[in-house]
């Protein structure tokens, strides 16, 4: 199933395409009805992702570390529900410091994705008074697949051909649209609408959007440089990235940032 689903993520089909959508189906249901997974003696249980919200996630955790001895090391991808917790709603604050004050008490040690998110567990640690070994930093691979090379269809499709700055991300607070949507409207205003580009961003809507949502709506000017793209394939994606003046990513604060990683990614190939 894991590997049906790595599959399908690198060949850059559309999430709501069939196959797809049956292969989530398949896992779902697997992780809510399928038999437990056996676990060896002594193996390391490596969490990639935050459990936090899960009910009595330390409850079997403690059980299978008694029962089989193994080592647990969660993957901390940032402590930012932790650290800045103005950015996030009440319940991912509160489920999320309650996973990571647990995993204090569980983790034999840490992994984590760059030296920036490796100094964020040792921070919030020592706010609760735990010692905190220095984490091991695993890079992630964010080079551009072999699909990025196809046609681009979605610059021409979605934008009609005219120059555009993209901006990749999903919409929240810590992302600071309504930092990008201020600026470009300053850009407006001194260089009139035609001369300015077209602000393309990428992504899906999450949380705590209204105010740059109602800046947008205020001002006509602005909506008229303005695109947001949701549900983009990846190879669409490659295709904004490489037709793109340039990226903008002017986040307050990141762990790994991918979008930079990946806009990098796509300046190097196309040299």
């Amino acid at each position: 199933m894991f590997l049906r689903l790595a599959d399908l993520a690198v060949a850059g089909g559309r999430i709501d395409a069939p196959e797809w959508r049956d292969a989530v189906g398949t896992l779902i249901g697997t992780l809510y009805n399928g038999d437990p997974a056996p676990l060896c003696d002594r193996a390391a249980l490596v969490d990639l992702g935050s459990a936090s919200g899960r009910p009595n996630y330390f409850l079997a955790l403690r059980s299978a570390k008694a029962r089989h001895r193994i080592g647990y090391f969660p993957f901390v991808h940032d402590c930012i529900p932790a650290l800045r917790p103005q950015d996030c709603t009440a319940e991912t604050v509160r489920n999320y410091k309650e996973w990571l004050s647990g995993a204090f008490f569980h983790a034999n040690g840490f992994l984590v994705n760059s030296q920036a998110t490796a100094a964020d567990p040792t921070r919030f640690g020592g706010l609760l008074g735990h010692r905190v070994a220095p984490p091991k930093v695993i890079q992630l691979d964010a080079e551009a697949a072999p699909h990025a090379e196809g046609p681009d269809s979605a610059p021409d499709a979605a934008l009609g051909r005219e120059p555009y700055v993209l901006f990749v991300s999903t919409f929240e607070p810590r992302k600071n649209h309504l930092l990008a949507f201020r600026v470009w409207l300053r850009l407006i205003e001194k260089r009139g609408v035609a001369r300015t580009p077209l602000l393309v961003c990428v992504g899906d809507r999450k949380w705590m959007v209204e105010p740059a949502m109602a800046l947008l709506r205020a001002e006509r000017r602005l909506r008229r440089r303005v695109r947001i793209l949701s549900g983009i394939a990846e190879g669409d994606l490659a295709a904004l990235y490489r037709g793109s003046l340039f990226t903008l990513y002017p986040s307050s604060y990141e762990g790994w940032g991918l979008p930079v990683t990946e806009s990098l990614c796509h300046t190097a190939r196309s040299r």
